[in-house]
């Protein structure tokens, strides 16, 4: 029995390279700011907002979101979300950024991991059908593998486009008290990838 379960241990190991070895250098791990601990990155080494922030500018229906910070990135992910957190909107693209899987145009990401000077930039339209109501501006700013941070939430009203940091901005990067599953095989094949992975530190090639 033991050998079975080593067995397939190795097994889901194997096929499981491919995917952690290609996937994040061409986009975010995840498209949720809250799963980047479990799903993404795994924790971070280092801890809080890293001197990283946010701001929106609107200008006639589109809105300008600005990331500001000293150090240039390697990766982003950004969406803006409604009150009861659905993703909303449509980004325009730049070279060099994406949208991000399974979001469709609503959560932006980059396309590889070249270094990205601040500030960044990027353009965002609101739903059609003049909507109006606050938003939420959530995103991740990525150094390196093993050190991301979270950029501090942003409120804005639509029609005003007044905006404000959240107060409930609240994501351990450094992965204390987010939620875990039931253990297992399938938590060990995870916990070994990015074990492995943070080793071979991608995003520093």
């Amino acid at each position: 029995m033991t050998k079975l379960f080593a067995n397939i241990f190795f097994f889901l190991l194997v096929i499981s390279i491919p995917f952690y070895v290609s996937a994040y250098p061409t986009g975010a791990g995840t498209c949720d700011v809250a799963l980047m601990t479990t799903q993404g990155h795994g924790p971070s080494q280092t801890s809080g907002f890293g001197g990283y922030s946010l701001s929106t500018t609107k200008s006639g229906q589109q809105f300008s979101l600005t990331i500001q910070g000293t150090s240039p990135i390697k990766g982003v992910l950004l969406y803006v979300q409604d009150s009861s957190g659905k993703k909303m909107g449509t980004f325009t693209f730049p070279s060099n950024y994406q949208a991000c899987s399974g979001s469709g145009s609503a959560a932006l990401t980059h396309t590889s991991s070249n270094m990205k000077s601040m500030p960044l930039s990027f353009t965002w339209t609101p739903p059609s059908g003049n909507p109006s109501g606050n938003m939420t501006v959530r995103g991740i700013v990525v150094q390196s593998y093993q050190n991301w941070h979270p950029l501090p939430d942003m409120n804005f009203d639509l029609a005003s486009g007044v905006s404000s940091v959240s107060n409930n901005t609240n994501l351990n990067n450094d992965g204390s008290g987010s939620s875990s599953g039931s253990g297992g095989i399938g938590n060990c094949v995870t916990e070994a990838m990015l074990k492995n992975q943070r080793t071979k530190a991608k995003y520093n090639r």
